[in-house]
C-alpha cells in the first residue's frame, strides 16, 4: 500500500499519550525503549521534551516516587530564555513543599457550607414526587440496536 496509512495521525496521538502514560507512572525500563522507537518514527528531542513537560505538569497525575528530569526542565529554561535564578529554585522548592504538605494534610475547604433554609420561592409541597409515571404506549419508547 503506497503512501501514508490513514490512521498515521491516530497512531502518532496514541504513541504521545503512550509516552506522557509512561512518563508519569515513572517507568524508566520503558521510558528508555519508547523513546528509541519515537526517535525512529520521526518525533524531535524538543517534541518529546514538551511532551514530558505536558505529562509533568499536574503534581496529583505522576507516580510517588517521581523524580524530574533536570536536563529536560534546563532545556525548557534555556528554551524561555534564561538560567534559573537562586530566587526561582528556592520559590520552586517552597511550592513543592507547601503543596506535598497540603495532600498529607488536608485542611478545611475554603467554601462556605450550604444553607440549610430552604429558598423563599419554593414551597415545601414543591418537592418532586419519587413515583414513577404509569406507562404510557403513546409515549417514547427505548429501541434495541441488537
Amino acid at each position: 500500500m503506497p503512501g501514508q496509512s490513514p490512521f498515521a495521525d491516530d497512531w502518532r496521538e496514541c504513541l504521545r499519550a503512550h509516552y506522557q502514560y509512561v512518563v508519569r507512572a515513572n517507568d524508566r525500563r520503558t521510558l528508555d525503549s519508547l523513546t528509541g522507537v519515537l526517535h525512529q518514527v520521526g518525533f524531535r528531542e524538543d517534541e518529546l521534551g514538551e511532551l514530558y513537560l505536558r505529562a509533568t505538569l499536574h503534581v496529583d497525575e505522576v507516580a510517588e516516587d517521581f523524580t524530574p528530569d533536570m536536563t529536560v526542565v534546563a532545556a525548557m529554561v534555556s528554551a524561555a530564555g534564561g538560567a534559573p535564578s537562586e530566587d526561582a529554585s528556592a520559590a520552586l522548592i517552597a511550592a513543592a513543599e507547601a503543596a506535598a504538605q497540603a495532600v498529607e494534610n488536608p485542611s478545611e475547604p475554603d467554601y462556605a457550607a450550604p444553607d440549610a433554609e430552604p429558598a423563599a420561592d419554593s414551597a415545601p409541597g414543591d418537592a418532586p414526587s419519587d413515583e414513577t409515571p404509569p406507562y404510557d404506549p403513546s409515549g417514547p419508547q427505548q429501541l434495541s440496536l441488537f
